[in-house]
């Protein structure tokens, strides 16, 4: 559970850095943020299944 909370707490803070260089980019915000989703939840689905 701890590594699971650690994992989530580390997303956080790439969200937040990410925000501050949205600013200095052109990219679609909606692309990036549905990338960084994707990409959670193949985490997720990652540590759910290992805890079975």
């Amino acid at each position: 559970g701890a590594a699971w909370l650690d994992k989530m707490e580390a997303l956080v803070r790439d969200n937040e850095k990410d925000a501050k260089e949205l600013e200095a980019t052109d990219k679609n915000p909606k692309e990036i943020f549905n990338d960084r989703l994707k990409s959670i939840k193949e985490e997720l689905r990652k540590c759910s299944g290992s805890s079975k």
